[in-house]
């Protein structure tokens, strides 16, 4: 069964995700539950709740398939992924963000770290942080990571009471009195000056927040591709060898050509002593909170995804 209507004309969204996270993006005015237009294009906008409790082949067709799969599943395949595939059997002209066989790199950090290494690989400006798996307790030879100082985190991603707790661990002792459960991986450590740079990709636009210890840092600004006067200077974040405008630019490009995802985000630090920025964290179809115009940018991707003949999700970038 193909989706009703002309995606020309209006798109039709089935979002399938926790109900509170829906709410919270409506609350935004982001995701809207009546048609709404799209600056910059003939078509329409309007979000469906999609439910999981029921069979997917009584749900209605979309354009559109987006989905938070970790909402339901974690890091394992699980009834959310089922589901998923169920529906687009039934709706094979649905787009779907993002293919739930490429949400790797977003559940698991063993895959995220492969995801980064090949991501650096095609940029001078991103260097690689150095990485192990630990499947065991610090004294056996798969627990240790042979580096010090190191954030040790779950394996785990997301989706799970465990996907976010880490803990820098400055050598073996420490890292055999350390809380992170098994499975994990330890990341190389470095001295970023608390600034974290918040990159969300969505379709072809890119957006970036600079912030630090939680919050913006002095007079710094959101920026988005191509929108003039939002970028970041060099000067916010001394000793950079790029500012935090072409390093967003930069990562998002490298990124999308790796994955092959819609919507995604990344988060960046910059070595004090290098200058060089690394990939830290990469998470798919991310909160866009403090992004400006997140709706226009959220939108504009969704509505060019299912006009897109390209691939299954739109993508233009996928190798």
């Amino acid at each position: 069964m193909e989706p009703a209507g002309d995606p020309a004309a209006e798109v039709v969204v089935g979002c399938l995700m926790r109900a509170s996270r829906l709410q919270a993006f409506q609350a935004r005015g982001i995701l809207p539950g009546v048609a709404t237009a799209v600056p910059g294009r003939a078509a329409t906008l309007q979000c469906l709740a999609l439910d999981p409790c029921q069979d997917p082949c009584l749900q209605p067709p979309v354009h559109v398939l987006l989905h938070k799969l970790s909402d339901f599943d974690g890091v394992k395949e699980g009834p959310g992924h089922a589901w998923v595939r169920a529906y687009l059997r039934r709706h094979p002209g649905t787009k779907v963000v993002d293919p739930v066989e490429t949400l790797g790199p977003a559940l698991d950090r063993e895959a995220m770290a492969h995801a980064a290494e090949r991501a650096s690989a095609l940029s001078d400006g991103l260097r690689m942080l150095r990485w192990a798996s630990l499947e065991g307790p610090a004294d056996d030879d798969g627990g240790d990571p042979g580096f010090f100082p190191c954030v040790v985190k779950s394996r785990e991603a997301c989706g799970t009471p465990t996907a976010h707790v880490m803990a820098v661990v400055r050598s073996t002792a420490e890292l055999q009195a350390c809380h992170v459960p098994l499975p994990r991986i330890a990341q190389e450590w470095v001295d970023g000056g608390g600034a974290v740079l918040k990159v969300y990709v969505a379709g072809e636009a890119t957006s970036w927040r600079l912030l630090a210890d939680g919050g913006p840092l002095p007079d710094s600004k959101e920026g988005s591709a191509g929108d003039k006067g939002g970028k970041t200077s060099r000067a916010q974040h001394p000793g950079a060898r790029q500012g935090p405008d072409a390093i967003a630019i930069t990562a998002a490009s490298a990124l999308r050509r790796t994955l092959g995802w819609l919507l995604f985000g990344a988060d960046l630090v910059c070595c004090s002593r290098t200058g060089l920025w690394s990939i830290v964290d990469i998470n798919y179809f991310p909160s866009y909170l403090g992004i400006q115009d997140a709706d226009g940018l959220l939108h504009t991707a969704l509505v060019d995804c299912a006009a897109c003949r390209d691939s299954l999700n739109g993508s233009r970038d996928r190798p």
